[in-house]
Formats: structure tokens, C-alpha cells, sequence
């Protein structure tokens, strides 16, 4: 109820409903629901914020790119466990449909000495498609800290 109060009296007539607890999001027009579908969100320690803004854009099939809480944290363990010079354990990435970009560009993760690489350049991208984190649709909101509303039918 507390949070309630938070939101704005009008929502306006069109809008995006995202009920975090149930996992599931709610498009709404002229007071009628139009589209339900599950969601993703942020586990306790990454909570998804709650927030009221416009909707910048939707994108359909997102590409995903990997947070740098969940490289630091997922991902440079595992590729920097492998000890020598050229630590080759791209297992995770394999797992997980990964892709490694350096400065932009597509790199074949096993020429990357994960011990000594320049972490600034490098990005990974999953491709759109089933096992895609964040499923089918993206909604984009314009805020300070970034944040994403995904959806992800099942």
C-alpha cells in the first residue's frame, strides 16, 4: 500500500503494469488488460527498482548484454580459473550462448589471455532467441540508473 502511494493518480490510458512479486506484467488500455505475460526480474541483492516514467521504446528479440556486476562476479572467475599464460575455460560461455566482444567486435573467446585483458573493451552478448535472458520483448525507460523491464514468455 505504501508503495501505492507512490505512483501517480493517472496512468493515462495506454500503459505498462509491472507487478514485481508475481512475475508478471500487465498491458493496459482504456482500463482493460490487452496483454499479461511473465517477467524477469532482479533477485534480492539486484532488486528491480520500482519507478514511474514514459516508455522510451520496446525492442522484440533483444540482444542481451551481460551486466558487469554478473562478469565480475559469474563470468572472469570462471575464464580466469584455468591458470597459464592463456586461460582457455569459455565453458561458461558456451553454457550460456555467450559471445565476446572486444572494442565492438566479435573475438574467438579462447585467443583471450582472461588474466591480463583490458576488461574496458570487452562485452558479452547473447543473441536473440529462446534461451535469451531476457526473452522476447525489452521495454526501455529513460532513468537515471538505467534500468530495463524485460518480459519472457514461457
Amino acid at each position: 500500500m505504501e508503495r501505492w502511494r507512490w505512483m501517480p493518480e493517472d496512468l493515462g490510458s495506454l500503459y505498462v503494469w509491472l507487478n514485481i512479486p508475481s512475475y508478471i506484467v500487465h498491458v493496459v488500455k482504456d482500463g482493460k488488460t490487452i496483454y499479461t505475460d511473465k517477467i524477469v526480474v532482479g533477485e534480492l541483492k539486484y532488486a528491480t527498482p520500482v519507478f514511474s516514467a514514459d516508455l522510451k521504446s520496446i525492442v522484440f528479440n533483444p540482444e542481451w548484454t551481460v551486466p558487469s556486476t554478473i562478469v565480475r562476479e559469474n563470468l572472469l572467475p570462471n575464464l580466469r580459473g584455468g591458470g597459464g599464460l592463456f586461460s582457455r575455460n569459455t565453458a561458461i560461455l558456451d553454457q550460456h550462448e555467450l559471445k565476446v566482444k572486444y572494442n565492438g567486435r566479435l573475438v574467438d573467446a579462447g585467443s583471450i589471455d582472461w588474466n591480463n585483458v583490458n576488461m574496458g573493451a570487452i562485452s558479452f552478448v547473447q543473441a536473440p532467441g529462446p534461451n535469451n535472458v531476457l526473452g522476447k520483448v525489452k521495454f526501455v525507460y529513460p532513468n537515471p540508473i538505467r534500468s530495463i523491464c524485460t518480459t519472457r514468455s514461457r
